[in-house]
């Protein structure tokens, strides 16, 4: 559950979450046999719900309502993502519009067929219309999970730069935390401009970003990767505390404003206009992810030069063998990624983007001070 979710109900006095979904399921019957005796609209139960603060801190019936409507809005994302053709360049195995050698030579003994992995020569199994169709379904649906998978590796650049975009200083931590800072109590540590920073505090004391939100509410696919990072509340913590981020810290998951802008019964997301403009003049991000062409915007850990790569690098050939390589290719969000420096000509891959990613954070833990994981930091003198 994410944190500091709230409601205004107290125990004992709150309506039952069946009896509310009950209701909503009556007023639309009851919308739907008047429909032609009467054009006043039926109002939902959907319609009538109160976000209000809970002194418990408690989740509330409003809040646990949002947040199934949010992720049937991420189901119907994932489907349309997974569905659409040619997105990312990828096509479906043997789609109109792609060269398809998938049929087979008529040379091939009766015993090749194609498996679950691809294709391969069983003794056991006999190659038939029903096993192949068997075969091309379930690489398909692989396809679809690879999209998918491109899919959310571009969500999470598209949250980054935004997450860059969110005011983070506040004023009881103007400034980040450092290692120095983690000191027993009545210890007198200062920073450079001789304020005490305290990192007991960080949690509960300050001003979130609650207001801006209606004008700054991120495209769904932001908003899925933030729910992401919400519901691991350490990571969260931890890497707003290294990176300076009280102020999104003390932020709460905007629901009502989710709930507002999510159809009651389509289920689609949308914001109004001058929201989306706002948006994207404020953080020079597409509204729409489908308008976000850019490529992935990488750093070579050897040299630091800027390097512009693909996130996959989909077939020309719709053939079995061709789209199950496709599986591992060689793009950014592939397992198999791997990019040559144009400068120093260093092979670039995940593992090493990783190391990279490591000595970057001890220079910043030795020069900066920045923590690693507040909760078990030493001092470095």
């Amino acid at each position: 559950m994410l944190r500091k979710a709230k409601s205004s109900n107290r125990i004992g006095e709150v309506e039952p979450l069946g009896q509310r979904l009950d209701a909503l399921q009556f007023s639309r019957s009851k919308a739907s046999s008047s429909e032609t005796t009467s054009r006043v609209p039926v109002p939902s139960a959907l319609d009538d719900l109160d976000f209000s603060p809970n002194p418990l801190e408690l989740p509330s019936q409003s809040e646990c309502i949002a947040h199934l409507k949010l992720l049937h809005a991420f189901a119907k994302l994932r489907h349309e993502v997974g569905n659409q053709s040619g997105l990312f360049g990828i096509r479906l195995p043997g789609e109109e519009g792609m060269k398809n050698d998938m049929d087979m030579p008529e040379d091939l003994p009766p015993e090749y067929s194609l498996s679950d992995t691809g294709t391969g020569h069983n003794q056991n199994v006999r190659s038939t219309p029903c096993n192949e169709a068997l075969a091309m379904n379930d690489l398909a649906d692989r396809v679809r999970e690879k999209s998918w998978t491109v899919f959310v590796t571009k969500a999470v650049d598209r949250f980054e730069k935004w997450w860059s975009k969110l005011a983070s200083k506040s004023t009881e931590f103007p400034y980040a935390i450092r290692t120095v800072d983690f000191v027993p109590s009545g210890s007198k540590v200062e920073n450079v401009t001789g304020l005490r920073i305290w990192p007991e505090r960080f949690v509960e004391v300050g001003e979130g970003l609650t207001e801006s939100m209606s004008e700054g509410l991120p495209p769904l696919d932001i908003l899925m990767v933030w729910h992401a990072y919400m519901l691991n509340p350490r990571t969260y913590l931890e890497d707003c505390m290294r990176m300076n981020k009280h102020m999104p810290w003390r932020t709460l998951f905007p629901w009502k404003l989710i709930h507002d802008s999510i159809d009651s019964d389509t289920l689609e997301y949308d914001r109004p206009e001058e929201a989306k403009n706002a948006f994207a003049m404020g953080t020079s991000i597409n509204w729409n992810w489908r308008d976000d062409l850019r490529l992935k915007m990488l750093t070579c850990p050897r040299c630091g030069v800027y390097i512009e790569v693909p996130y996959t690098r989909p077939p020309h050939r719709s053939s079995t063998e061709a789209m199950e390589a496709f599986l591992d290719d060689t793009g950014y969000a592939g397992r198999a990624f791997v990019e040559q420096c144009p400068c120093c000509q260093l092979h670039i891959t995940h593992e090493s983007l990783r190391v990279g990613k490591f000595i970057s954070d001890v220079d910043d833990l030795w020069l900066k001070k920045t923590p690693l994981e507040p909760s078990s930091t030493t001092t470095v003198s």
